[in-house]
């Protein structure tokens, strides 16, 4: 009877382990790198934010003084400092379902010694929760953002012209 084949720690199996384990550790090595490919995404939710911020404050459809055809940037104009306009320099109409208003605000207008001249809140239920909400750092589509920056800028009234700070307190969903 010829026995050469049946030896259970011949050379082959050893081979055979050193392969199998070669393999087990390049398919791991695969997995987390698909799994690092599949993660990567790109967050815009802080830029897309600023970008808001930045239409409201410098675009001619904020609340920025406009006159003649002109815009003059960091220079407030008291009247254009309503709901309404807001609305308008947030390009967003609000559907009347509040599941489908994304954005909250707050903008408040202070004068050189830090007291409220005025104060415009947009989507004002949301805009609480979300506050709440954007406190506990949940990460994910059941959490939200905030981000909260102050200007310095000229606050013109009809009659006078002040100095001043505004703050614009913005909120969003993460989705």
């Amino acid at each position: 009877m010829d026995k050469r084949g049946s030896i259970l720690f011949g050379g082959d199996i050893v081979l055979w382990i050193f392969r199998i384990v070669v393999l087990v550790t390049m398919a791991v090595i695969l997995a987390v790198f698909a799994g690092l490919a599949l993660r990567t995404t790109v967050d815009i939710r802080n830029a897309e934010t600023k970008l808001m911020i930045n239409s409201i404050i410098y675009s001619p459809n904020g609340i920025i003084l406009t006159q003649n055809g002109r815009a003059y940037p960091g220079v407030i104009d008291i009247q254009k400092f309503t709901l309404n306009d807001m609305d308008l320099a947030f390009h967003v109409v609000f559907d009347p379902l509040p599941e489908k208003q994304f954005w909250a605000y707050n903008l408040t207008l202070f004068n050189a010694s830090m007291k409220p001249i005025t104060s415009v809140i947009g989507n004002e239920d949301w805009y609480h929760r979300w506050c709440v909400l954007a406190g506990t750092g949940l990460p994910g589509t059941g959490g939200a953002i905030r981000l909260v920056e102050t200007y310095y800028v000229e606050i013109r009234h009809p009659d006078k012209s002040e100095m001043g700070f505004l703050r614009v307190d913005i909120t969003r969903p993460n989705t």
